[in-house]
C-alpha cells in the first residue's frame, strides 16, 4: 500500500528542509496515503526501493473483485482489513501445505509465492 516515506508538514515540507515545521506535521513516515477518492491504494515500487515494512499486494489478492460475494469467501484474498483471522490461517496453511507436493510442484509453488 502507498505509504509516506518521511514526515511531511502541512506546507508539504519534509523533515530536514529549512522550512519544515515540527509542530505542524500532517503525515508521519509510514502513514498510508489516500487517493483523490479518499481511499487507500497500492502503488508500484521504484526500482531498488526497499520493501521492508510495506504491505505488498500479492497476485492471489486480486483473484476476486473487492466487495463481491465471492470475495467474502475467497480465503486467498487478504488485501483488506475485513479479512478474518481464520481466512488468513487457511490461506497460509494451504500455501505451506502445497509446498510439500512432490515432483517439483511444491518447489514451483514456493517460488511463485515469493513474488
Amino acid at each position: 500500500m502507498a505509504q509516506y516515506e518521511e514526515d511531511v508538514d502541512v506546507n508539504g515540507h519534509k523533515r530536514g528542509e529549512i522550512n519544515f515545521n515540527e509542530n505542524l506535521i500532517e503525515h508521519r513516515k509510514g502513514d498510508y496515503m489516500l487517493n483523490e477518492n479518499g481511499t487507500y491504494y497500492y502503488r508500484t515500487l521504484k526500482d531498488g526501493e526497499n520493501i521492508h515494512g510495506k504491505q505488498l499486494l500479492h497476485y492471489s489478492d486480486i483473484l476476486t473483485k473487492e466487495g463481491s460475494a465471492l470475495n467474502s469467501i475467497d480465503f486467498l484474498d487478504s488485501d483488506d482489513i475485513e479479512k478474518s483471522s481464520f481466512g488468513t490461517f487457511v490461506k497460509d496453511a494451504s500455501l505451506i501445505g502445497a509446498m510439500f507436493i512432490p515432483g517439483g510442484i511444491g518447489t514451483a509453488i514456493a517460488g511463485a509465492t515469493i513474488f
